[in-house]
């Protein structure tokens, strides 16, 4: 039984007695530099703890009682509140508040692509042949809070679902009149023009006479000078820009509209043969 004001009014606190309208057990106190006397009111409440004499009344009059020693007891002691944790020491000690909380986390784990090379598809182009699907991994953990502070965790449990690769072809065959040996080949957009006196000086932004084998290219994709096959066409040469040419995108350059018109617009697979010097 508690034999001390210290012990009582912890006592009390840990039963979670309302004190000014709050729960004063919610908060880790710390009790420290206690008086040497001993309240009245206290040592009552002691005496009747220590007989083992129970209240004579409902439960609501024990409260009431409870609280008016804990009342009393705090006018004659002084109460400080840590602001974290401290090892235990001579004439003070401290409240650890400690909880767990089960949790559960996901991770989706990316699905691997799985290329295989097949001389069914031209050079360049690419086919799924299955789709690929994410996995995911749950974890169930079990997480020991002292104070708030995290300070272990627990694995429970853990389930894996593993993703599903993604299958993709992807071409080897050449076109006829490619080049045996090239050193990258490029999917892009390919658009024609000509150099129509209406709006074209005849000349390309390099200085070169606009002609068929000229193409106009994104310097930033494909740099200006390099030679290039393009199936179809023929070798060309990027010798200059365009303002509508951006990314992927290469304009080539006919002789006449006739030319021009019949190429129309085409995704094709290009070859580049050399870089420039």
């Amino acid at each position: 039984m508690p034999s001390s004001p210290r012990a009582v009014v912890v006592a009390l606190l840990s039963a979670g007695v309302l004190f000014s309208g709050a729960l004063v057990s919610a908060h880790p106190l710390a009790v420290s530099s206690w008086g040497h006397g001993r309240h009245p009111v206290a040592s009552a409440w002691v005496h009747r703890l220590e007989a083992g004499a129970a209240p004579a009344s409902s439960h609501a009059r024990v409260s009431q009682a409870a609280m008016h020693a804990v009342q009393a007891i705090l006018a004659d002691y002084r109460l400080t509140v840590p602001a974290r944790p401290r090892p235990r020491r001579r004439g003070s000690f401290v409240v650890l508040h400690e909880s767990v909380a089960t949790v559960s986390e996901h991770r989706t784990l990316v699905f691997p692509v799985d290329v295989r090379k097949t001389p069914q598809l031209p050079v360049g182009r690419q086919e799924v042949l299955q789709p690929g699907q994410p996995g995911e991994v749950v974890v169930v953990a079990r997480k020991r809070f002292v104070n708030g502070a995290l300070v272990g965790t627990t694995v429970v449990r853990n389930r894996i679902r593993p993703p599903v690769p993604e299958i993709v072809a992807e071409g080897t065959a050449l076109p006829p009149g490619a080049p045996a040996h090239y050193l990258a080949a490029v999917n892009v957009l390919t658009t024609a023009y000509w150099p129509n006196p209406a709006w074209s000086s005849g000349y390309t932004a390099t200085g070169l006479r606009a002609q068929y084998g000229i193409v106009a290219v994104d310097p930033s994709v494909i740099p200006m000078g390099t030679r290039l096959y393009i199936p179809g066409y023929g070798y060309g040469l990027a010798a200059d820009v365009g303002s509508a040419v951006q990314g992927y995108h290469i304009d080539l350059c006919f002789d006449g509209p006739a030319q021009a018109y019949d190429w129309g617009v085409r995704t094709e697979t290009v070859f580049i043969v050399s870089e420039p010097n």
